[in-house]
């Protein structure tokens, strides 16, 4: 665990680095996955973004979203959780603060089985408070209840996974980013993922939303690729790039972070 912890401190830097420059599921992974934390365990995640945005929200230019979450397993199959995002977002100026704070939680429906190839199952959902400034564009100013469903299988050394979501009321945005319109909002998502070497796991992941009053154009649509390095058995560093396929989107993303497993 003393090695680990040294690995964790020379990445540190390059983490918090990406978080103060010019002043965003398991991550890095936007989809998220059937598995929950075990029962008494505790998990922080720290994830950092640092996007060019799309030029239909010019004169913004460039936000940069720095997530700090906490969960805990309640149950075999239940776990809650915690985010507080702070976002600085800039064009001629940057506006700094407290995003919007979520809570949420997951249920294992069908439980992970190694032995057996049949999906496992999860329902997620989250509740988003505005906590940020809607003027300053760091929160949404609405409070966001979204829920979705994971499918989650594995074949010939692949893991599956497939998300379907709904947002019931509220909006999808973070800072700049999302659907800004207060409507119901529909979520997608699909990924892939394989265990490379002990300690790397690469993936890629497809996903999006499409809203009432909002034209597909102006939808959510963004391709990730990236994975985790596994620094010691409690320690993974986290990392991706992504892309935005559609305007409410990011045009590109570089995401770093890591995540930290204290077990019971």
């Amino acid at each position: 665990m003393q090695v680990c912890l040294k690995e964790l401190i020379i990445a540190l830097p390059v983490v918090l680095g990406l978080a103060l420059t010019s002043a965003h599921a398991r991550q890095p992974f936007n989809s998220n996955d059937a598995p929950t934390i075990e029962k008494g365990n505790w998990q922080f995640q720290f994830l950092n973004s640092y996007d060019l945005l799309n030029e239909s929200v010019a004169p913004l230019k460039k936000q940069n979203w720095a997530n700090f979450a906490l969960g805990y397993g309640v149950t075999r199959r239940v776990e809650v959780g915690i985010a507080v995002p702070h976002l600085a977002i800039g064009g001629n100026t940057w506006n700094y603060g407290v995003g919007d704070t979520e809570l949420n939680a997951k249920v294992q429906v069908l439980p992970v089985n190694p032995e057996r190839s049949r999906p496992a199952v999860s329902i997620a959902t989250k509740v988003e408070f505005p906590t940020g400034d809607s003027e300053k564009s760091l929160g949404s100013g609405y409070v966001d209840w979204d829920n979705t469903l994971i499918v989650e299988v594995a074949f010939r050394g692949w893991t599956h996974r497939w998300n379907a979501g709904v947002t019931l009321f509220g909006n999808t945005s973070t800072g700049t980013e999302g659907i800004l319109v207060k409507t119901t909002v529909v979520s997608y998502g699909y990924a892939i993922s394989r265990q490379m070497t002990k300690r790397l796991r690469w993936g890629s992941e497809l996903t999006g939303s499409a809203a009432t009053h909002v034209s597909f154009a102006d939808a959510e649509m963004e391709l990730l690729t990236g994975g985790n390095y596994q620094l010691c058995k409690s320690v993974s560093l986290d990392f991706a790039y992504s892309h935005g396929v559609k305007n409410a989107s990011p045009n590109h993303g570089l995401v770093l972070g890591f995540t930290v497993l204290r077990e019971k």
